[in-house]
């Protein structure tokens, strides 16, 4: 239980998923993402996020016309 001060623990849970994300897949280092703002943190785990999706897409086209073939 977090002191009055605190965040929960579901809401500690996602920041440091967001941060395992950003260090994880965009090459951050730990302290640079715990030191960002939150409204920047958000955009750039959502925009990675959208990188990725774009990927993922771009992969199944690619599969789709390949196997066509």
């Amino acid at each position: 239980m977090p002191g009055f001060f605190g965040l929960g623990d579901t809401h500690m849970m996602h920041v440091h998923e967001q941060m395992f994300y950003l260090i994880h897949h965009g090459n951050w280092n730990y302290y640079d993402v715990y030191d960002l703002p939150v409204r920047i943190r958000s955009w750039f785990v959502h925009r990675l996020s959208n990188h990725f999706e774009d990927k993922n897409e771009e992969m199944k086209k690619m599969n789709a016309k390949n196997k066509k073939r």
